[in-house]
This record gives C-alpha cells, sequence and structure tokens, in this order.
C-alpha cells in the first residue's frame, strides 16, 4: 500500500521553538504521552534525530481486543524513517519503511 499522510497544526509559539521538538525525537516522546490511545511505545531502531534515523512505533492495543482473536486485529507497529531533517528550511519527511499506519 502506498499513500501519503499529512497534517498541519496551529502552534502559538515560535517556529524556532516548535522545531526543536519537532525537528527532533522528542517529538516521539511527546506523541506517545499525548496520544496513548494510539500509541503504547516508541523505539529508535538507529540514529539521532538527524535524516536516516529510524524509530519504530507501536500502537496501543485497539478497542475491544477480540480483533486480536479473530485475526482481524490491524498492524501492531510499523518502522519510520526519517527521509529528510533539514534543520536550515525547517523540513521533515518521513517514510514508513516496514509495516504501515492504521486507518
Amino acid at each position: 500500500m502506498e499513500g501519503r499522510l499529512s497534517e498541519e497544526i496551529e502552534v502559538k509559539v515560535p517556529a524556532s521553538e516548535a522545531w526543536k521538538v519537532y525537528g527532533s525525537l522528542q517529538l516521539s516522546k511527546i506523541v506517545v504521552e499525548g496520544l496513548p490511545s494510539i500509541f503504547s511505545k516508541v523505539e529508535v531502531v538507529d540514529g539521532d534525530g538527524s535524516t536516516g534515523t529510524i524509530v519504530h512505533l507501536f500502537f496501543a492495543p485497539e478497542e475491544g481486543d477480540d480483533q486480536l482473536k479473530t485475526g482481524t486485529a490491524g498492524p501492531s507497529s510499523f518502522k519510520e524513517k526519517f527521509a529528510v531533517v533539514d534543520d536550515e528550511r525547517r523540513v521533515k519527511v518521513s517514510e514508513v519503511v516496514e509495516g504501515q499506519h492504521r486507518v
């Protein structure tokens, strides 16, 4: 499956402050803490947050885990690679390299 996922959110801080989080591995920690119903944990597989970094994101169990018994559960995790992390332009592009996002 191939596709794109994009999201824009307005934050009420200077761009330089937002980039300190978004352009680093801090974002992964914040996502897990802020969205515990979606993500249960994230592990850094390789890298320091710069281009080439790979992170492994784990989904929280879905509602009514009967899906696990029936074999219809969605993906449990995916790995994402930071294809571009450009601090000067404040651009981050990532791609799923293993598994898939839940729909």
